[in-house]
């Protein structure tokens, strides 16, 4: 059985090749883009990749030149399935790689399931060696693993550097987070507190009923207001997850966010050991997006958090029992999902991946995963 990714945009599109390849009896995997296949193969390590061409953010040709700068991916079988298959770009873009191929669409599905059924059978029956050049032919040989070296070192250089300028955003935002709730817990929150004493000492008007009703509500207003600081400085920097950890944030954040509400939450914790501070900071405002769009737009009674270790990385499950909402408004959010890109975009900056499945009365679920090591100390 061969693990396949079908990459495609189009819900419908993915739909029909997943039940066709398995049909065939292979495991198949979907992403909705080329970012987010990126991320799936590089856990996955599958044995075929199928993608569309025209895809937003990261496009099929994105895709394949990135999976061949990869040596553990340079010579995975690719077929791009799509719309644009008389474009002389694609025809030749598949015939400069023996492992690359190229379908119409639509295609016949025999067709679909006979050409992922040659070209895995090609790169598994491979020769295991190649004859040893002749003297001319070993010094231009020698001469392209050189290039070949150097460019993988420059590849990896350009990594290092992405993991440190994003370890030093991800830094920077907590602090000026961090900055700004301190700021509001001298000033606004102490001369809010100051005038609800104030008021308390005052004293409602003996002799005037509306005028007690007026203080009463004057200073429950106030209190309000206090109320209201106190939870956006914990939104802005929550201690916890310094102190307790990310679990325990996640559970202390959803306790405030479900007060005077019907809704019920569960935090389950399969951590062997925390992230790092950035990726604990990255995984706690994804999940927090998530369980406040639940809040706000789900019309759920129940949200589920769960959090574990997998492939190397740690993985953040949100599931709730709302109303649902169709995905493919993903790309083109409707009003009250605009956070759902800035959750895909935290995911993805940090090499991982993010995906949500959602139908209209089946609820949703969030998963967010990204790899142990990208704050490494060789990162920054």
């Amino acid at each position: 059985m061969a693990t396949i990714v079908v990459v495609d945009d189009n819900a419908t599109n993915r739909a029909l090749l997943v039940r066709v390849l398995e049909r065939d009896g292979h495991r198949v995997v979907e992403a909705a883009n080329g970012a987010e296949a990126l991320g799936l193969i590089w856990v996955e390590q599958p044995d075929l990749v199928l993608t569309d061409v025209l895809m937003p953010r990261v496009d099929g040709y994105a895709l394949d030149r990135a999976l061949r700068s990869w040596s553990r991916t340079a010579d995975l079988p690719l077929i791009f399935h799509t719309a644009t298959y008389t474009s002389d770009e694609v025809r030749e873009l598949a015939g400069t790689h023996p492992h690359r191929r190229v379908l119409p669409k639509p295609s016949d599905l025999d067709a679909i399931t006979a050409m992922v059924r040659r070209l895995l059978e090609g790169a598994a029956g491979e020769a295991p060696g190649e004859p040893e050049p002749d003297g001319d032919n070993r010094g231009h040989l020698d001469l392209l693993n050189a290039k070949l070296l150097q460019k993988v070192r420059e590849l990896e250089l350009a990594d290092r550097e992405r993991q440190q300028l994003l370890a030093s955003v991800v830094r920077a935002q907590e602090e000026e987070r961090e900055r700004i709730a301190n700021d509001i817990h001298d000033d606004p929150v102490q001369a809010m507190t100051a005038v609800a004493m104030r008021l308390e000492l005052l004293g409602p008007p003996t002799d005037d009923p509306r005028g007690r009703q007026r203080h009463e509500k004057l200073l429950a207003t106030v209190r309000h207001a206090i109320s209201r600081l106190r939870h956006l400085l914990f939104e802005l920097h929550p201690a916890a997850l310094e102190t307790d950890g990310l679990a325990a944030a996640i559970g202390s954040y959803l306790e405030r966010l479900v007060e005077d509400t019907s809704l019920s939450f569960v935090v389950e914790d399969e951590l062997g050991r925390e992230p790092t501070t950035e990726l604990r900071a990255i995984l706690y405002r994804v999940v927090q997006e998530a369980v406040t769009n639940v809040a706000k737009h789900a019309r759920a009674t129940t949200i589920r958090v769960r959090l574990r270790e997998q492939d190397g990385g740690y993985l953040a499950i949100v599931e709730d029992d709302g109303e649902g909402f169709v995905v493919e408004q993903v790309e083109t959010p409707p009003s009250g999902h605009l956070g759902l890109t800035a959750m895909r975009q935290r995911a993805q900056l940090a090499g991982g991946w993010w995906q949500v499945e959602s139908e209209p009365g089946s609820g949703t679920t969030v998963r967010t995963w990204v790899p142990a090591a990208a704050f490494s100390e060789r990162a920054g």
